[in-house]
């Protein structure tokens, strides 16, 4: 057999899929019920994101926080370079 025959008779028995009537019924019914019983996350970071880019405060106490753990960090590595 050809390639082109057997490209042909793919396509030909692809065709003849039957699928009920009700079937996009079905099928929306059962991806609203999945949505349904998703969970919601226990941390949702994108919510403590918005608030954090919402206050000044908390934007100047994470920076804060990150300098002072860099400046942690630095120490411990000076201190392990010279007892090195």
């Amino acid at each position: 057999m050809n390639p082109q025959q057997i490209y042909n008779d793919w396509k030909e028995q692809k065709t003849q899929f039957e699928c009920s009537k009700d079937f996009p019924d079905k099928l929306m019914k059962r991806i609203y019920q999945h949505e349904q019983e998703k969970t919601k996350p226990l941390f949702d970071i994108y919510k403590i994101l918005d608030l954090i880019s919402e206050r000044p405060l908390a934007k100047a106490a994470l920076l804060a926080a990150g300098a002072a753990a860099g400046f942690v960090r630095l120490i411990f590595t000076i201190q392990m370079i010279l007892e090195f």
